[in-house]
Formats: structure tokens, C-alpha cells, sequence
């Protein structure tokens, strides 16, 4: 795992989505940041939830590591940023994602 413990980085925010999954394959939500600072996931389906991987995926189909339920977001901690790349894959097909990335 990739952490960052680092706080002398930039303020910038970038939002992006809606980002559209499926249940087949994981897709690459985040690249690899080594000045990352802080990111949030919010799942916009109601009723659809979605995995999120903080590990290089290569768009394999396991459904593992951080759930998030429909309507709901979830925060990196900030105390150890990982830096690497962020992946998810979907329970069903077609719920958006909305990412929040500081870096």
C-alpha cells in the first residue's frame, strides 16, 4: 500500500462525474497521485452499491474492499493518504459516482 503522510501540498480541488460502472469489470476512478490530500466517493444510484479498490485492479471483477451503499459517500481517511490508484466495480450495472480529489 502507497500512503502519504506529507501535508506540504497544494489546495486544489477537482470534481469529477458522473462516472458510470459496471458489474463486469473494476475501472480506474483515481490514477496514481503522489500529492494527494484528501478523496471522497459519492454513490448517486439509490439502491445500487458500489466497491471501492485502493490497490491497482487491471479491471478484475472482485467485488472487494471498501462498500458503498446507494445515496451514501465515503471519506479517505486523512491522517494516511494512499496515493495509488483508486478502482471500483458495481453490484449492478450503471450507478454514478461523484469524486472529490485534493491535491
Amino acid at each position: 500500500m502507497v500512503l502519504n503522510t506529507d501535508r506540504h501540498c497544494c489546495e486544489t480541488s477537482n470534481m469529477t462525474g458522473p462516472i458510470s460502472l459496471s458489474t463486469n469489470s473494476a475501472i480506474m476512478i483515481s490514477s496514481f497521485n503522489s500529492n494527494r490530500s484528501y478523496f471522497s466517493v459519492f454513490n448517486d444510484t439509490t439502491g445500487i452499491g458500489v466497491w471501492v479498490i485502493l490497490s491497482p485492479s487491471s479491471g478484475v471483477a472482485d467485488k472487494k474492499g471498501i462498500f458503498i451503499s446507494g445515496k451514501k459517500s465515503w471519506e479517505m481517511p486523512t491522517d494516511n493518504i494512499y496515493i495509488g490508484e483508486i478502482w471500483a466495480i458495481a453490484d449492478a450495472d450503471n450507478p454514478n459516482l461523484y469524486i472529490t480529489e485534493m491535491c
